[in-house]
């Protein structure tokens, strides 16, 4: 497996409003408690190679995403919603996403390359624990297109936003997922996160 670091950019560093309702269940892994392997494993991977089902090698980098990059990170989003039944729920845009990402900054995107195509990518911003009295990453969108799941790409990704939590001294990532997603879930707790089935996530619309 080839391995080259790539340099994420920085870009959240405002608002920290998880997103969900009852559905949705926290789920926390706190970077201070990770166990010297899932250290070793959450070296962010700017590219890795992964082998396919019949044998294929095919390399996969993660990146920061750039501006021309956002169209298809839209689009994923809008799959994501449809996957999680909340299209209905999307009333935001393409301008407000570039808005809120590049301009205003109060975001990070991370983005997977598979054969030259966006396939997944990782949405995080800063939040702060006044208990670990740490600032810590909300993980708002984790995703990776259907047909090319399985290959390791949302570890990757996932592994890449605890490593720079870690690296920059941050307490935890956390970030909620639907109850009925049962593999996700399984998932999550093999990367050493833990559900926490007795707090529930609140919100306040704003219009």
């Amino acid at each position: 497996m080839e391995i080259r670091r790539l340099a994420p950019r920085h870009l959240c560093e405002a608002d920290a409003r998880p997103t969900g309702a009852s559905i949705f269940q926290p789920c926390p892994l706190r970077c201070g408690g990770l166990s010297d392997a899932h250290r070793r494993g959450a070296v962010f991977a700017g590219r890795q190679d992964f082998q396919r089902k019949e044998g294929k090698e095919l390399s996969v980098e993660i990146r920061p995403a750039a501006e021309e990059d956002l169209p298809e990170v839209w689009r994923l989003v809008l799959l994501l919603a449809e996957f999680e039944r909340l299209s209905h729920a999307v009333t935001g845009t393409f301008a407000d996403l570039k808005r809120w990402l590049l301009e205003e900054a109060v975001a990070s995107c991370l983005v997977a390359i598979l054969g030259g195509e966006i396939v997944g990518y990782a949405i995080f911003f800063r939040n702060f624990s006044t208990f670990k009295v740490k600032p810590g990453y909300w993980l708002e969108d984790l995703f990776v297109a259907p047909e090319q799941r399985g290959m390791g790409i949302g570890k990757a990704l996932l592994q890449a936003v605890i490593a720079e939590a870690a690296e920059r001294g941050y307490g935890r990532v956390e970030w909620s997922v639907l109850d009925w997603n049962e593999k996700a879930i399984s998932f999550y707790e093999s990367m050493g996160a833990t559900v926490m089935p007795d707090w529930r996530i609140c919100r306040v619309s704003i219009d």
